[in-house]
């Protein structure tokens, strides 16, 4: 089973024309599935080139959410019709309500968004302010000890939901994918070729993913655990135990490109 790979496409920034020559590409990678690891377009598209995915490469598309994709409107509100979507599609799956996929009769499949939850580094004294702050509607208005509360449980949510995950993913398989969009560790937030920015990792880097993929790894040893994940354009890979791998996958805006295939 070939699987392509991509991240932050951002197809909100390109036109129809340049979107068909990005899915002509996936295309000849003679691909059996896609993964896409968040950032797909922004909340007033993000159907629209769902769809759009769907209906040019006619292939299962396994996707998480990015916090673009959240953009100009909240995050409820973009779930339900994300969710709706794929309740009436044949090739859609939206990992944030999918539970534990089985790929292969090795190889089940997790994931969920995740967020920059700002427990690593000081998320109070960092100069970084991210869009997110003011284009999300959840995450507008707050003071920063109020916005790293909510910010916080955006994390914890997505930490629980891939933890039920793994220990379904475990019943059936010997080796678990995870997609994410956020990094779940300064190790794997990387900027040319370099981790873990101090000023960066509250809001590149989701400790409380990491923490529940750290505690999963050492529980189950025999395990391997292969994490895909994007958000900071900047392509790295990091071993964080023995049977526990993140990449992190590279994007330019208005390029979007198959980061890799993988044969599983």
């Amino acid at each position: 089973m070939n699987i392509a790979w991509t991240t932050d496409t951002h197809l909100n920034f390109i036109d129809e024309e340049r979107a068909l020559h990005f899915c002509n590409s996936i295309l000849e990678t003679e691909c059996d599935a896609l993964f896409i690891t968040g950032d797909i377009a922004e909340s007033g598209d993000i159907i629209f080139w769902l769809d759009f995915l769907e209906e040019q490469i006619d292939k299962p598309i396994y996707f998480v959410l990015g916090n673009h994709d959240y953009y100009r409107s909240d995050i409820a509100s973009v779930r339900k019709r994300v969710a709706d979507l794929c309740q009436h599609s044949k090739h859609l799956h939206w990992m944030s309500n999918s539970s534990a996929i089985k790929l292969t009769d090795k190889i089940a499949l997790v994931g969920h968004g995740g967020w920059g939850d700002a427990k690593y580094g000081d998320f109070q004294k960092t100069p970084v302010r991210l869009n997110d702050h003011r284009l999300i509607v959840d995450l507008t208005g707050w003071d920063r000890i109020s916005l790293q509360e909510k910010l916080h449980r955006l994390g914890e949510e997505a930490a629980i939901y891939i933890q039920e995950g793994l220990h379904k993913a475990k019943k059936i398989s010997s080796e678990i994918w995870v997609l994410t969009h956020v990094p779940p560790f300064p190790e794997s937030c990387w900027h040319k070729g370099e981790w873990g920015a101090k000023d960066w990792i509250s809001d590149f880097a989701c400790k409380s993913v990491g923490d529940v993929l750290l505690n999963f790894a050492d529980q189950n040893p025999t395990i391997q655990i292969q994490v895909l994940c994007g958000h900071g354009h900047s392509p790295g890979e990091v071993q964080m135990r023995q049977n526990l791998n993140v990449r992190t996958g590279g994007a330019v805006y208005g390029q979007p490109a198959v980061e890799a295939v993988f044969t599983i």
